[in-house]
Parts: C-alpha cells; sequence; structure tokens
C-alpha cells in the first residue's frame, strides 16, 4: 500500500499521513500568523514540503483543493484566497518537481462520505469532523488535523481501504 500525505492546506496545515485504513499519524504544520507577509509564509512552506519529500517522503498527496476566488464571498479575504491558493500551488508544485502524484479533493466531496454531509456549515463539519476522527480511534489536537484525517480516510476508501 502507498504511504498518504493527507493536507488540510493552510497556513496553518493539518497533517495526516500513514498506509490507507491504517491509523494516521496526525500533525500540525504551521507557516506563520494570519498578518504575516505571504513570501514569508510562502518561503516556510516551501522549506517544508522540501524537508518532507527527502526525510518522509509520501508515495501520494491528497490535498484539499484551494477556494476558488470568486467562491465564499464573505466568508473568505482575498488575502486569504490568496495565501490559501499560493501555498497549494507550492506544495502541489514541489510534490510534481519530485514525482509525488497529487490529489486534488473538494473538501465537501470528502465530507459528503466521511459524514453523510457535503454541505455543512464549515462549524458545523469541523466538530463533526473531530468526534468522527475520535470514533476511528484517532486523536486530532486542532479542526485542522480533523480535516487532514477526513481527507486521510477519503484517499483510504479510494484505495479500497476505508473503515
Amino acid at each position: 500500500m502507498p504511504k498518504i500525505l493527507a493536507i488540510d492546506c493552510a497556513t496553518q496545515c493539518g497533517l495526516a499521513s500513514g498506509e490507507p485504513g491504517e491509523t494516521p499519524r496526525l500533525e500540525t504544520v504551521n507557516f506563520g500568523d494570519s498578518g504575516d507577509n505571504h513570501l514569508e509564509c510562502g518561503a516556510a512552506c516551501l522549506r517544508w514540503i522540501a524537508f518532507r519529500l527527502s526525510d518522509d517522503r509520501p508515495d501520494e498527496i491528497w490535498m484539499e483543493e484551494p477556494l476558488a476566488f470568486s467562491g465564499k464571498e464573505g466568508e473568505t479575504s482575498a488575502a486569504s484566497r490568496v495565501r490559501l491558493n499560493g501555498l497549494y500551488m507550492i506544495i502541489g508544485s514541489a510534490a510534481r518537481l519530485k514525482g509525488v502524484p497529487v490529489h486534488p479533493v473538494k473538501i465537501t466531496t470528502a465530507r459528503k462520505g466521511f459524514l453523510g454531509h457535503g454541505g455543512l456549515k464549515r462549524a458545523v463539519a469541523k466538530k463533526r469532523s473531530r468526534t468522527m476522527c475520535r470514533l476511528l480511534g484517532w486523536t486530532p489536537q486542532n479542526d485542522d488535523e480533523a480535516d487532514a484525517g477526513c481527507l486521510f480516510w477519503f484517499a483510504s476508501v479510494a484505495h479500497g481501504r476505508g473503515r
């Protein structure tokens, strides 16, 4: 089975890694603070993914698709959309450069399978993702790790190894 790295991509990324169907290792990596310069956060992200692809290389990356620039108007600022899309592009491009396949996933699609409903309000979905992870015996420390767990579960199901 391939080693999966599932990423809830943001300034504070949630990560879930392991083999499909197994208990994932849940982690958080922080590329800066919300007020930090985009380029500083991007540099921190590039440094992290370069080390991750050499020191703890996954066979596949499953990553939440970034928001469309026109989507979520009023909920997500333009600056946040620039940041999220930039981090997604840095991680995805570095992975492609190193030959690691990247599978973009709509979070609503992953949540539909994981939670039984893909259209939940953000706060409700995050709370339910944490609950579902705990029911599976996983221990997310925050909402980002729970969302990464949701993506990891989705990837496991795609490999025929969901529980």
